[in-house]
């Protein structure tokens, strides 16, 4: 069962902002700062799953998130019993997406930083251009992918966001389905419909060393016409340890590194 903290007030915002916290506290510190201080709090509101309740990294989620509680525009997701916890984080953004009604809504993985500034106005400018969803390119699917994208809800309202996986009970290993990939039904209810997808460019960011489990120099840019608009950490983000094990500390430096650098290099388009 899933449990949410509001600290919102009751009214519709333009934006829904959703995201999933797995032993990211580092990206989200940046993230949110790049959302409250770039974008008008008036015009989202700030959906996120801690997917690593009741393992809290020692209050550091609810600390970040008392210091933006003055602008009522917050909701924590968490599941009731972390044995309910399902592997993919698509099953917990879809619990995000059945609870939330505004105009927009765009999935954000902490991992994946926006480089402009006003990007909620930046992407809504597409979209009202006349494309249904907006976003960074993925390598293998039509539409935008889900760590960096922005649609009409009620174009996906009732969409289930769950990776497909098969798995044996006898080995006790499982595989994702070929193009069933968080998201995948996104690209099916969508891909037929107009959309602005930012393509892949040449990665600049200076490079601050290990982050994750994941290689240290996978990243993937975007841009829009001569200028870069994301930056995607790829695998900054690694689901496959458990809740309880424990990061190197410069694993954690190098993230708040990255986070700053994107930060200090968000640019008005």
């Amino acid at each position: 069962m899933v449990k949410i903290s509001s600290f919102s007030e009751n009214q519709i915002r333009k934006w829904t902002v959703a995201t999933v916290h797995w032993k990211s506290y580092e990206y989200l510190y940046w993230q949110i700062k790049t959302l409250y201080d770039y974008n008008n709090p008036n015009d989202f509101e700030l959906c996120i799953f801690d997917g690593m309740f009741p393992h809290n990294d020692n209050n550091l989620l609810e600390n970040l998130i008392n210091e933006y509680k003055r602008y009522k525009n917050i909701k924590l997701f968490f599941w009731e019993s972390f044995a309910e916890k399902g592997l993919p984080h698509g099953s917990e953004l879809t619990e995000i997406l059945r609870r939330v009604n505004s105009k927009y809504v765009i999935f954000n993985d902490p991992d994946c930083f926006w480089l402009v500034q006003g990007h909620l106005d930046f992407l809504e400018s597409f979209l009202m251009a006349g494309n249904r969803s907006v976003g960074v390119q993925h390598r293998t699917m039509s539409g935008p992918a889900i760590y960096g994208a922005a649609y009409y809800l009620q174009d996906i309202k009732n969409c289930d966001l769950s990776a497909t996986w098969q798995y044996c009970q006898d080995c006790k290993k499982g595989t994702l389905v070929k193009n069933q990939d968080t998201g995948w039904q996104l690209n099916l209810r969508t891909s037929h419909l107009p959309m602005q997808i930012f393509r892949e460019s040449i990665e600049k960011t200076p490079r601050f060393g290990k982050y994750s489990h994941g290689r240290p120099d996978c990243f993937q840019s975007y841009q829009y016409k001569d200028n870069l608009v994301a930056t995607h950490l790829f695998r900054g983000i690694y689901k496959q340890e458990t809740a309880e094990e424990i990061y190197p500390e410069f694993w954690l430096k190098n993230r708040m590194k990255y986070g700053q650098y994107f930060y200090e290099n968000c640019k008005k388009l």
